[in-house]
């Protein structure tokens, strides 16, 4: 075997966190150009939204969308535990590891449903994600730019009602320039919840 055509262990490179998603994006949604793909990255940021309403705990999202930023909220927290290591959260792991919000999601029912791919791989199409939840009593804040999470996200106490906000803005280095929400495809999505979830009040502008 040529020099130039030998493989072995130093060929191989070890993609940590979320860059494997960002580096191979197709093998994990498929192709980029369907017009349909941004409505489907949308929906994964209502997973543990979706997940809550089931018992009861959420009870309105308002969604907003704006070019290629969108802006969700939500009557939940995201489970936070002061006394867990930060890598051990519940909200981190639903935010940063691959199928994080499937593995700890409560009703598996909701997640074969609603979140096809999850909140980790809508994380690495993001040029920026940020998430503040507040959630009995504490609260956090995350940030996180094409993937990689940006300084710390120490928890302190709150006395705010739980809820989740969640702002993002698509990476056009993956999707492109011209990234657009297909209105019609984003309410056939959200009729969808509505009939799974029919006392979950949903408002998108």
């Amino acid at each position: 075997m040529a020099e130039s055509t030998r493989y072995d262990g130093k060929n191989i490179e070890v993609l940590r966190g979320l860059e494997a998603v960002r580096r191979r994006p197709t093998m994990y949604v498929g192709d980029l150009s369907d017009r349909e793909l941004p409505v489907r990255l949308l929906m994964q940021a209502l997973c543990h939204a979706a997940d809550s309403a089931v018992d009861g705990e959420c009870t309105c999202v308002a969604i907003r969308v704006d070019g290629a930023h969108v802006d969700i909220d939500y009557d939940a927290g995201m489970p936070l535990d002061p006394a867990a290591p930060n890598g051990d959260q519940v909200a981190l792991v639903f935010l940063s590891a691959l199928a994080g919000c499937h593995n700890r999601k409560r009703h598996l029912s909701v997640g074969d449903e609603l979140c096809e791919i999850g909140l980790a791989v809508l994380n690495a199409f993001c040029a920026s994600l940020r998430v503040e939840t507040i959630y009995r009593g504490w609260a956090a804040v995350y940030r996180f730019e094409k993937g990689k999470q940006i300084g710390d996200a120490p928890i302190v106490e709150s006395s705010e009602r739980d809820r989740t906000s969640i702002s993002f803005h698509l990476d056009n280095e993956i999707l492109g320039a011209n990234i657009l929400f297909d209105r019609a495809g984003l309410n056939r999505s959200i009729d969808r919840v509505r009939q799974l979830l029919p006392e979950l009040l949903i408002d998108i502008s």
